[in-house]
């Protein structure tokens, strides 16, 4: 799959998930927004990835590690502690119980976590940045 469907996936899920909208999320951006965003949201981007073709296992292996902000609002991380913390827990559970990403990977999962101020568009807010860590295991298959 390309990194394009696996961020939409991702985007899709968060944005259908009931505990993610009962912390009050407003939506999750498979692209970068256009315009200033409406919080708490997600953000996805691309952080950075790794391909190689094992000799031995036939597989070709991409990990992708996806930077996924959630910008909580205006306010400083001391206001929006109770809130960071209900929200890592919930991703957590959610992409736990979506290793496939509907389909689009082998498997993926939440690695690492940070709260963080995130600055879009010249505005301040209180967040956290998740690593997502995507990984597609695809038969080679080698030419005659």
């Amino acid at each position: 799959m390309s990194l394009s469907a696996i961020v939409a996936a991702l985007a899709e899920i968060e944005g259908a998930d009931a505990t993610l909208k009962d912390l009050g999320l407003v939506r999750a951006y498979p692209d970068l927004p256009k315009e200033k965003p409406q919080t708490p949201c997600l953000i996805h981007l691309p952080g950075h990835g790794k391909r190689a073709w094992p000799a031995t296992s036939g597989l070709r292996s991409v990990d992708h590690h996806i930077e996924t902000q959630l910008l909580l609002g205006r306010a400083d991380m001391t206001a929006a502690d109770a809130l960071a913390k209900q929200f890592v827990e919930a991703m957590f559970d959610l992409i736990d119980s979506h290793v496939t990403l509907n389909g689009t990977c082998t498997m993926a999962g939440v690695t690492e976590y940070q709260a963080a101020g995130i600055t879009w568009g010249g505005v301040s807010y209180a967040g956290i940045v998740f690593t997502v860590t995507v990984a597609e295991r695809v038969p080679v298959v080698y030419a005659r």
